[in-house]
């Protein structure tokens, strides 16, 4: 990457000082009350700073704050499963979402910014872990050993994410099932510069093996097949038996290999901006649906989850009315104040009124015939087949629509 190009790239993901000294401001008074509540509650445990911005590989604009209540573990090795009830008491204040896990953890929004608290138990070796979570804070410290020494690779892991939010492949949550903070930070750790990292990602193919601490000789063989399911496995340096990509979709790995291939034949800025949805351009197309969807004002995740589901749903409703779908897509930009929008593009949004059904043929036993005839009054015989016909439910796609749109779900065209 020329330095001029590199230079402005960054300008990209460096957080500007106001924004460092707000969210370091937030992180003080959080900690502060947190640790207020668990004294006053007599909880040996104390709140630790975790996510993207306790190993400050955290990108502008970031409004995701992720806490660890970290809890005594002579103490509480024997009440792992209460852990959650513990934090719920101490976080009274926050009003959190409580959100189911292995060990069910918390979210609240607080001043604009997405707040997570999980709870574990403090542990320095995995293997001691009662719950997989308990081994998160030790992530942290391991990709913090690198990015808080070394102020450059930090950069060059913020340059990773960036590029992976542009070609829409960021991010683990079930919504969108790409590459993780944690994975992105591993993959630019294990080639040592975005650059080299772009290199790489180029020649990518069905399946990828990064195994950083060298733990197998051979993976394939070393691991679970369930582990392998991923086209990326990443070994989870602390856990060896731990894929840490488990969660990406050959979609968004498709996504960056051909973000990196275009990238790197035309190096340009552009591939570290995030192209928003317009849902201007596509208001013109033909037997297409466009929605306007309103997200729930929780969390992102919980939002993005929402409105991914509600999607699935619609479009089963649409192929299970007849309707063929060319495509089907969602957008949404992970804003909660901000809506999503679904795009069905069909081959025909209408559809003959009456619908024939096949049934048996007249040869079968009379019992699977006489069972035909009861469902359908009207049958006729076509070929040594029996038919009937039905009137359907929906003629027209937007029929659909006049029964399932509400306040949160619009018919844009």
């Amino acid at each position: 990457m020329a330095i001029a190009h590199k230079s402005k790239a960054l300008s990209f993901v460096v957080p500007t000082k106001a924004e460092e000294k707000e969210i370091h401001n937030i992180i003080l008074e959080v900690s502060k009350k947190v640790t207020e509540e668990l004294k006053r509650n007599k909880i040996d445990a104390r709140i630790l700073l975790g996510g993207s911005v306790g190993k400050r590989t955290w990108l502008p604009q970031t409004h995701d704050i992720d806490f660890f209540i970290v809890f005594n573990y002579e103490k509480y090795q024997k009440k792992s499963h209460r852990l959650s009830d513990y934090v719920e008491k101490v976080l009274r204040t926050y009003k959190p979402a409580r959100l189911k896990g292995s060990r069910d953890y918390f979210s609240t929004i607080h001043k604009g910014y997405d707040l997570e608290f999980v709870p574990v138990l403090e542990i320095k070796d995995i293997g001691k872990a009662k719950n997989i979570t308990d081994a998160s804070p030790l992530h942290v410290f391991w990709v913090a050993k690198y990015t808080h020494t070394d102020n450059k690779l930090a950069n060059e892991i913020r340059l990773a994410k960036q590029f992976f939010k542009s070609a829409d492949a960021y991010g683990a949550e079930s919504y969108i099932s790409g590459f993780s903070g944690y994975v992105a930070e591993l993959l630019v750790i294990h080639y040592g510069s975005f650059a080299n990292l772009a290199k790489a990602m180029s020649k990518w193919k069905h399946r990828v093996i990064i195994d950083i601490e060298k733990h197998h000789k051979d993976a394939l063989k070393s691991l679970n097949p369930s582990k392998l399911e991923s086209p990326v496995i990443v070994i989870d340096p602390l856990d060896s038996y731990r894929n840490a990509a488990a969660a990406l979709r050959g979609e968004k790995f498709a996504n960056a290999i051909k973000h990196s291939q275009a990238y790197l034949k035309n190096p340009s800025l552009d591939y570290f901006k995030v192209k928003r949805f317009s849902p201007e351009k596509l208001k013109k197309h033909k037997n297409t649906i466009l929605l306007s969807v309103r997200p729930i004002k929780k969390t992102k995740a919980v939002a993005g989850d929402a409105i991914l589901s509600k999607f699935n749903e619609l479009r089963k409703v649409f192929t299970n009315n007849d309707f063929k779908l060319n495509s089907a897509d969602w957008y949404w930009h992970g804003n909660t104040n901000e809506n999503g929008y679904y795009v069905f593009k069909f081959s025909d949004m209408t559809l003959p009124k009456k619908k024939q059904i096949a049934g048996p043929p007249d040869f079968v036993h009379k019992s699977h015939i006489a069972a035909f005839k009861k469902k359908y009054k009207k049958v006729k015989v076509i070929n040594r087949r029996y038919f009937a016909e039905t009137t359907r439910k929906y003629a027209n796609a937007k029929d659909i629509l006049k029964v399932i749109t509400n306040d949160t779900l619009r018919l844009v065209r």
